[in-house]
């Protein structure tokens, strides 16, 4: 059983940081607009740090889930 905890985990941070590099992907996109710029700057920090580490902010935790 541990090791199906443990292998969850990992599949939920990969989960983060693909759709951390997603994010980071859009960013690179042309005709994008300032707001969507900062949304897209958030999404990238917020999927960067978790479910790896723990939230800071609401955003953070909702973003976990």
């Amino acid at each position: 059983m541990y090791e199906t905890i443990k292998c969850i985990c990992r599949a939920a941070c990969g989960l983060g940081e693909k759709y951390a590099a997603i994010a980071d992907k859009k960013l690179a996109e042309p005709g994008l607009t300032e707001e969507r710029k900062k949304e897209l700057c958030k999404i990238k920090e917020a999927c960067s740090r978790v479910p790896r580490y723990p939230a800071r902010n609401f955003l953070e935790a909702a973003q976990s889930l």
